[in-house]
């Protein structure tokens, strides 16, 4: 879920998602495996394509859709 928060405040701010989503793979690196790192960043690309562009709706009616 904090990915999500900060792949928003990203997107809000006008920073490139995918360049802090590389710094924080790069800083993460030596916790997860590769596999994991992978899992992470599938997961990051599902909420940059998937949810990022509910996010405004979602903060207006403070409800997330099923």
């Amino acid at each position: 879920m904090q990915m999500l928060y900060s792949a928003r405040r990203c997107l809000l701010s006008g920073s490139s998602v995918k360049n802090k989503l590389q710094r924080a793979s790069l800083s993460t690196s030596l916790l997860f495996d590769d596999t994991q790192l992978q899992f992470k960043e599938s997961v990051a690309q599902f909420a940059q394509e998937n949810i990022a562009p509910h996010a405004s709706k979602i903060d207006e009616t403070n409800s997330f859709p099923k």
